[in-house]
């Protein structure tokens, strides 16, 4: 694929190149603004939400920016249109809430020496931050599942 050129697959506007081009020639391409091209090109395509993951973490395992790269990406992504914006916050955010979750498992593991998988099942139906986080304040404290409100039972 390194011998490939990106701006050629990119104008096709096809979904999978989008995902691939982090693994073509960038030509005249900074990694910034290929990463930027291939997210924009993923928000804007016509695939599902589990497609446009897919493809997204694709660019991002497969286009690692530096720090200095990364910044130039946030300069660019502001730049673009709106749509790119949401999805790569949506990406964040679903990021952040899957962080979250592991760290909260990783400390009930830690403070209680296992978790229920009933009780794992509910920490990973959680999708508000805000609960998340609370329930991560509740630990310094609590002394059993029950206590944060997480017996497994729904509540």
């Amino acid at each position: 694929m390194a011998d490939l050129n990106a701006e050629e697959y990119l104008a096709t506007q096809n979904p999978v190149a989008y995902g691939l081009a982090p693994l073509m020639n960038h030509g005249s391409l900074s990694k910034p603004r290929l990463k930027a091209i291939c997210l924009s090109g993923i928000a804007q395509s016509n695939i599902n939400e589990v497609q446009a993951a897919l493809l997204a973490y694709f660019v991002d395992t497969y286009l690692p920016l530096n720090e200095a790269e990364e910044e130039e990406f946030q300069k660019l992504i502001q730049q673009e249109e709106v749509i790119t914006m949401q999805f790569v916050t949506s990406w964040q955010r679903k990021g952040e809430l899957i962080a979250r979750r592991e760290t909260l498992l990783d400390l009930l593991q830690e403070k209680f020496g296992g978790v229920p998988s009933t009780v794992a099942q509910q920490v990973e139906a959680i999708s508000s931050k805000e609960e998340l986080e609370q329930l991560l304040r509740k630990l310094i404290r609590a002394n059993s599942f029950a206590e944060m409100g997480l017996d497994g039972a729904k509540k």
